[in-house]
């Protein structure tokens, strides 16, 4: 899958970082989110991000655990490409959790 543009904002201040998008896959199991800026990169679980509902065709934020945040306009990228461009069977609970909680 290719990569997906967002937003960064890292909690502390306002302001905006582009940002870079891909899931890759851990060794011992799991994926993880791969955020990637021309100087820094930055991994996070999948497991510990919060996205928000769809609505409509705002963007879709990503909470990551220590306050930071993603905001993505492809809505279909998060819900289809970057999540499920790596799906393990420990993924797969939080998944079907997910899917069933959209309104198709």
């Amino acid at each position: 899958m290719s990569a997906v543009a967002a937003t960064f904002f890292d909690g502390r201040s306002s302001r905006a970082h582009p940002v870079q998008l891909n899931v890759g896959q851990l060794d011992a199991g799991g994926s993880v989110l791969l955020i990637r800026a021309g100087d820094w990169e930055r991994n996070e679980l999948l497991t510990g991000i919060r996205v928000t509902p769809r609505v409509a065709g705002i963007h879709r934020t990503l909470v990551l655990r220590d306050g930071g945040q993603l905001q993505v306009d492809d809505n279909n990228a998060v819900d289809y490409g970057v999540f499920l461009s790596h799906v393990t069977t420990a993924d797969l609970p939080r998944l079907v959790e997910r899917l069933c909680a959209r309104d198709l």
